[in-house]
């Protein structure tokens, strides 16, 4: 199957309550907050990092408090299209970071590169690859299971888990030495052997993703941002952002969040 299969149409953010008007083409709607979405299908309730999937000519209302970026496509791949269905669904998308995709769909697309569609078309393939993937996948495996698969050793698995999962902690690090019997030294030495940089470095970098995932899929102020995210204070959070992506978290903000990006 062939990246010029699914053609990106339209990236937009949209707040609810709102109406989505029916479309002639297909739309994946990536979730931040909790609400549902009601239309000829029925009702979805939806939550926190959930993509929901509307096919072509349907119309749907969105409820409650959150977020939504919605994708339009559509394809040429007949098979493609027969996996996703013509019924609204949620759809099963586990060990990929779809956040992270879609953020890197949005920031080319408002860079406006030369290959900015072609770029949006590869990580929504991505996403729905992961989504029939997992449709055709029999084992119960938790998301917590899938997320970091990569990483063969168990106590590298639960580090960067508990990472992610802790990201507001003070002393994140601390607690995972305590809990797998290691200190900060043995712990670096693991992340050096698996990820090349150190735990202290993994940390920084998942903070700074999240705050950017934050700043683009909420509406968060950039005070509780940098608290939800474990910067000590807002100045050292601007300082920090700056120095990373050579923009304020403000005007990042700003940057990736037009009504439509085609």
């Amino acid at each position: 199957m062939l990246i010029t299969d699914v053609q990106v149409h339209s990236i937009r953010r949209i707040e609810s309550p709102s109406v989505l008007e029916a479309s002639h083409h297909a739309r994946l709607l990536f979730v931040s907050g909790e609400g549902s979405l009601t239309g000829d299908g029925g009702t979805l309730a939806v939550s926190e990092g959930q993509c929901a999937y509307l096919p072509g000519k349907s119309s749907s209302s969105a409820r409650g408090k959150m977020t939504l970026i919605q994708i339009t496509f559509s394809t040429g791949n007949q098979k493609l299209a027969q996996c996703l269905g013509q019924v609204p669904c949620i759809l099963p998308i586990r060990n990929l970071s779809a956040r992270e995709i879609i953020l890197n769909m949005i920031w080319e697309c408002k860079r406006k590169t030369p290959h900015c569609r072609d770029a949006a078309g590869l990580g929504l393939m991505r996403l729905l690859f992961e989504a029939i993937a997992q449709q055709n996948e029999q084992q119960e495996d938790t998301p917590e299971q899938f997320q970091w698969e990569a990483f063969t050793d168990p106590i590298m698995r639960l580090s960067v888990n508990y990472i992610d999962q802790h990201l507001a902690d003070d002393d994140v690090l601390d607690q995972i030495c305590t809990m797998v019997n290691r200190n900060q030294a043995q712990l670096n030495y693991l992340f050096k052997k698996y990820a090349g940089i150190t735990a202290m470095q993994w940390l920084g970098q998942r903070r700074l993703l999240r705050s950017k995932e934050l700043l683009c899929f909420s509406n968060y102020t950039i005070t509780e941002i940098a608290e939800m995210t474990g910067f000590k204070s807002i100045h050292y959070f601007s300082r920090y952002f700056k120095k990373k992506e050579l923009i304020n978290p403000q005007k990042f903000k700003e940057t990736l969040l037009p009504a439509n990006l085609f």
